[in-house]
């Protein structure tokens, strides 16, 4: 039996000579998607699954593995990666984040993650703060007073800016970290 989502390739790997393996993020989480001939240009699926893209995918589960049928809606994003390495770096680094931190599927955390993929970033400390704190936010367990007071000072600089400010933000680096840290710590200890 098939099934329709609207899905977001992450990453994607070879299987072979022929075939893709790519991560994608859609309404059963994060799954394996076996592109059977994926890479031959006479392939259907040939370019499609590129890292970034989205699209509306129909689909066969099997033993938890997802088996494209048919593609429609294809929001090639992985264009906007061929802009620049910067670019091609802070998608990349939003695909990771998905990777990592994605357990299950939300219309919400989709749009979000979306919206940062598509983002023009010019200062990824500062954005890739504010995408920790919009994911938190989604999932309910975001909660300024149990950081400490310098990562709590900048968090409510970054959570209560505007994107002009946000891009000219100079963030020392010690404190980046130590506030990365901070987070990557209770997004684990809270799912």
């Amino acid at each position: 039996m098939s099934s329709k989502a609207r899905i977001l390739v992450l990453k994607r790997f070879l299987a072979g000579d022929e075939d893709l393996i790519a991560k994608v993020y859609g309404i059963f989480g994060i799954e394996s998607a076996f592109v059977r001939k994926g890479v031959l240009p006479e392939s259907p699926f040939f370019g499609i699954f590129e890292p970034f893209n989205m699209m509306e995918l129909c689909f066969e589960e099997k033993n938890g593995i997802v088996i494209p049928l048919d593609v429609s809606d294809l929001e090639p994003l992985s264009y906007l990666s061929l802009e620049s390495y910067q670019r091609y770096l802070w998608m990349s680094a939003v695909a990771s984040f998905i990777l990592k931190y994605a357990q299950f599927y939300d219309e919400k955390l989709f749009s979000t993650f979306t919206f940062y993929l598509k983002k023009r970033v010019t200062n990824v400390k500062a954005f890739y703060l504010r995408l920790f704190i919009d994911f938190m936010n989604a999932l309910g367990i975001y909660n300024l007073n149990v950081f400490g007071e310098e990562e709590r000072r900048l968090l409510h600089i970054i959570e209560s800016s505007d994107e002009k400010y946000l891009s000219r933000l100079k963030i020392d680096e010690l404190l980046y970290r130590k506030t990365l840290k901070a987070l990557e710590e209770r997004i684990q200890n809270s799912l």
